[in-house]
């Protein structure tokens, strides 16, 4: 199984969140946003419906599924703050990727309760790629580059 991580992986969270408050959080070293700022963002409380897709998330996603059976493995937010983000991100992937299973960790730091030994997860979130390879999973940290990441999971078959 590949599991991939649908914010910034193939939704464009930073793309959208960075217009919201100005910068990307990234470029400062952060994973997320400060408090102040995730309180501009979650106004919209159908902010994950609202994300475009990432160039090149289609064509991504259809190559793994060359490789394996697909799924994306998601998280809502910690704070239990915007309230429409399950349904949200099922209908938005619904849209893009008919077919394709969403599962919630619920949250960030329970993803690794999927790790099997042997399955693959594609995650921008470094602690999640680490804790998935201490549970014997394959991690590919995305940096942005479907090339790279696609790479990384023809390596494992």
């Amino acid at each position: 199984m590949i599991y991939l991580d649908m914010d910034d992986v193939v939704a464009d969270f930073t793309g959208y969140a960075s217009k919201v408050v100005g910068y990307d959080c990234r470029e400062l070293g952060l994973y997320k946003y400060p408090q102040n700022d995730w309180e501009l963002l979650r106004n919209n409380q159908r902010i994950y419906r609202d994300l475009k897709l990432l160039d090149g998330a289609v064509a991504f996603v259809e190559a793994c599924g060359q490789y394996d059976k697909v799924a994306f493995l998601t998280a809502v937010p910690s704070g239990n703050d915007v309230p429409y983000a399950f349904q949200d991100k099922l209908q938005w992937a619904a849209k893009y990727f008919p077919g394709i299973d969403v599962f919630f960790g619920p949250y960030s730091k329970d993803k690794i309760n999927f790790a099997q030994p042997g399955d693959i997860l594609v995650d921008d979130r470094k602690k999640n790629i680490d804790d998935w390879r201490s549970k014997e999973g394959i991690g590919v940290w995305f940096e942005g580059d479907y090339i790279d990441a696609l790479e990384e999971i023809k390596k494992c078959y």
